[in-house]
């Protein structure tokens, strides 16, 4: 793990090496050296600023929200599907742990393939919000037939594996999404704060589950994840439709 943190560092410093910022600094920050007028007290030109800073305007946006919230679910979707489908299978559907195992990479392969492959195929059919709207009802079609068909492995490891692969694309299409829908100065703050508080998620509902299951048992899983995905389609649809008043 340290060592591919390590990697990881290298490739992003190079990727990101000569990428200072200069011209989005520049393009943001103009205004204010013709915005500082005098008599102006301290208190109420820092007040200013703040009000007009990117990070403030783009929280203004109900797009930044809805994607916020929108990445908050899917990222407890991926990352407890990912920590609790080991458990599940083992406790509920009497698998080896040499299966679950299988099953649990499978799970990740499938998710990173569907990143990369669907990532290309989205932008070739020039519809992202349908395309991710058709990923959305298939992993709810996937996740369903996992939930209910309970004797067969080989479900078991198709409806997982292909659960991953329609996630994979979801993150990156809603970044995209909103940086489609804000203007050019909030980009970088508003996709910041979606990304940063909406990858919370990944903390904060793989612990929900983990209480639920404490609880109730192991069984909890797949129906709080049928309600997250559901979640995820109807915040999408409601993505679309505000995009739409915008345009």
């Amino acid at each position: 793990m340290a060592a591919g943190a390590f990697l990881e560092l290298l490739i992003l410093t190079a990727a990101f090496w000569s990428a200072r910022g200069t011209v989005v600094n520049t393009q943001t920050h103009a205004h204010a050296e013709h915005g500082d007028g005098d008599g102006i007290e301290p208190r109420q030109l820092w007040r200013e600023r703040l009000q007009n800073s990117a990070l403030i305007q783009s929280l203004h946006n109900s797009a930044t929200w809805i994607i916020c919230v929108f990445i908050f679910i899917y990222a407890g979707v991926e990352i407890a599907m990912a920590g609790w489908i080991f458990s599940f299978l083992v406790d509920q559907r009497d698998t080896s742990s040499f299966r679950a195992g299988v099953v649990n990479f499978l799970y990740w392969a499938g998710l990173t393939l569907g990143r990369v492959i669907l990532g290309f195929v989205t932008n070739c059919l020039h519809a992202e919000k349908s395309t991710v709207m058709a990923y959305l009802l298939a992993c709810v079609a996937c996740h369903s037939v996992f939930t209910l068909v309970h004797g067969s492995f080989a479900t078991s490891v198709t409806t997982v594996t292909l659960l991953g692969f329609f996630l994979g694309p979801l993150f990156p299409e809603s970044v995209i999404a909103l940086v489609q829908l804000l203007p050019k100065e909030l980009h970088i703050a508003g996709v910041g704060m979606a990304v940063t508080l909406g990858s919370a998620g990944g903390c904060v509902f793989p612990f929900i589950i983990g209480t639920l299951a404490n609880v109730a048992g192991i069984k909890v899983l797949p129906l709080v994840i049928l309600v997250m995905l559901v979640s995820c389609s109807l915040l999408w649809l409601f993505f679309v439709f505000v995009s739409k008043r915008r345009l």
